[in-house]
């Protein structure tokens, strides 16, 4: 697990992933495809330049601009693309300011609305 969302399946042979998969709802994050766990996965012919990324149910990831280099830029300050992956509870997401515990904003999904404050956001609907 890469933080409490996101399942890194490292790939060890040339043309195959076999991965295991917990209990729950996984969307790939490259391509929206929803799989159900728990359960192993096999994919042949799987490019070693990949890496098999899946997405929790109930998990909203906010992705920086693609043209900024460095981790700890002032989040509040850039448009941030959004997606929720099958949200079907409430979901609150503290947005940091960059470096430090400073918070430029909250993004909130309840009830099937979107509450993104002041932040600037544009909206990528995953696998619903």
């Amino acid at each position: 697990m890469f933080g409490d969302s996101l399942l890194v399946a490292p790939v060890f042979h040339a043309s195959v992933a076999t991965y295991y998969l917990p209990a729950g709802r996984w969307t790939c994050l490259w391509s929206d495809k929803v799989v159900e766990g728990p359960r192993w996965v096999t994919e042949r012919d799987y490019p070693l330049t990949s890496v098999p990324v899946f997405v929790k149910q109930n998990s909203v990831l906010l992705l920086g601009p693609k043209d900024i280099k460095v981790p700890d830029y002032d989040y509040g300050s850039v448009e941030l693309e959004l997606r929720q992956y099958e949200v079907t509870e409430d979901v609150v997401v503290r947005v940091p300011r960059g470096r430090g515990k400073d918070v430029a904003g909250e993004i909130r999904v309840t009830s099937g609305k979107l509450d993104v404050g002041a932040l600037k956001i544009s909206r990528r609907r995953a696998a619903l």
